[in-house]
C-alpha cells in the first residue's frame, strides 16, 4: 500500500502529513489483522476466528479502496465489493461480541 500512496501528488499544502497519516493507518490495520491473527492461533475458538475474519474483510477493504481511489475510479466494482467487504465485516464483529468467552478449566487452580 506504501508503494501505491507515495508517488501520488495530492492539491494540498499538507502533502506531508497526509502521507504520514496515511502510512500511520495503514500500520495500525496491518498490526490489528497480525494481532487478530496471533490471538486467533492462541486461542483457536469461534470468537477469535470471528475477529480474525472481521480484520481481514477490513484489511482487503481499505487495500480495495485504496486501489479504487488512487488508480482507477472508473471501477466502480471496487468501491461496491469494498463497501460490501466492510459491512461483512461489521457483521461479523457483532457476532463476534455476542458470543460469550470460553473460559479454560485448564488455567484453574486443582485442588488434591
Amino acid at each position: 500500500m506504501a508503494t501505491i500512496i507515495n508517488p501520488i501528488d495530492f492539491e494540498t499544502s499538507y502533502l506531508g502529513s497526509v502521507r504520514i497519516i496515511e502510512h500511520l493507518y495503514n500500520f495500525v490495520l496491518l498490526s490489528l489483522l497480525s494481532m487478530s491473527f496471533l490471538n486467533y492461533l492462541l486461542h483457536e475458538d469461534t470468537k477469535s476466528l470471528l475477529m480474525f475474519c472481521g480484520c481481514l474483510a477490513i484489511t482487503f477493504s481499505e487495500l480495495l479502496l485504496i486501489g479504487y481511489y488512487y488508480l482507477s475510479e472508473q471501477m466502480e466494482a471496487l468501491g461496491f465489493v469494498s463497501t460490501l467487504l466492510n459491512v461483512c465485516a461489521f457483521i461479523l464483529f457483532y457476532f463476534q461480541a455476542s458470543i460469550k468467552a470460553n473460559r479454560d478449566s485448564t488455567s484453574s487452580v486443582i485442588n488434591y
